[in-house]
């Protein structure tokens, strides 16, 4: 239930970040602020997010665009980070072709989860549906979450 919670949030907050108002200020923490300077080094345009407990700072880091995920105490939770379609594993996009056989790619973005390793989460459109599809590394789906 807490993995399927936390992609919700993830996918809630990849659909929502076009739509932010970049003047609202939050006020993040010492243990989240230290926590995050130590986990990312070298970052540019940083801006926070708060949803409940959960604090997600957005950032560039290397020509890159991220997302990181902390607890209110600091403890890292995962990052995510955009990706192009080609940058699936072989069995990943073999799996979603064959499930997904008239969808439409939307978006891809790695998902690196503390506690779980790496996985993907792939926007598509699906029979006029928008979903969100959790893929591990080895092609096993998770969850897909359907987006009204």
């Amino acid at each position: 239930m807490k993995k399927i919670l936390f992609l919700l949030i993830i996918a809630v907050s990849v659909i929502f970040s076009a739509y932010a108002d970049d003047k609202i200020k939050i006020k993040v923490n010492g243990a989240v602020l230290s926590s995050f300077k130590n986990d990312f080094r070298h970052t540019t345009s940083v801006s926070w997010k708060q949803h409940g407990h959960l604090f997600i700072a957005s950032f560039t880091q290397f020509d890159g665009n991220y997302q990181a995920y902390y607890t209110s105490d600091g403890n890292l939770l995962g990052f995510l980070s955009t990706a192009a379609i080609d940058d699936l594993p072989h069995d990943v996009r073999k799996v979603l072709n064959k499930r997904f056989v008239s969808a439409q790619f939307l978006s891809v973005s790695r998902f690196y989860s503390i506690s779980n390793g790496l996985s993907f989460i792939v926007g598509l459109s699906d029979n006029g549906r928008n979903k969100f599809v959790h893929i591990n590394r080895n092609g096993t789906v998770e969850s897909v979450t359907s987006i009204k």
